[in-house]
């Protein structure tokens, strides 16, 4: 039993780390030359998208730094990992977006 859990805490903590990779290079790809914006809307929502996935950056280099401080993951933890999760999934979907308008 305390093996599932410990490989489960392992799960959560390796897509958190894969996550915040992704928002890494989500980042850097906001400062490409290649997607720069086209006009004002996309200008916005590029600004719009800096500070999402900047704060978001920071949210889960927080988490990362609690788990390994601690060295597992609390039961309380897993609910804010949980929703770091799916505002990466909706900023992923936002970037895509905008990258379609700017590229097209």
């Amino acid at each position: 039993m305390t093996t599932e859990i410990s490989t489960n805490y392992d799960k959560v903590h390796r897509r958190l780390e894969r996550e915040s990779e992704a928002v890494s290079r989500l980042l850097k790809k906001t400062t490409s030359y290649r997607f720069e914006p086209k006009d004002y809307s996309c200008f916005q929502l590029l600004q719009q998208l800096r500070i999402e996935l900047e704060e978001l950056s920071n949210q889960q280099q927080i988490a990362l730094t609690e788990y390994n401080s601690k060295g597992s993951i609390a039961d309380s933890d897993i609910a804010d990992i949980e929703e770091l999760s799916s505002r990466f999934k909706e900023l992923e979907t936002n970037m895509a977006t905008y990258l379609l308008r700017v590229t097209s």
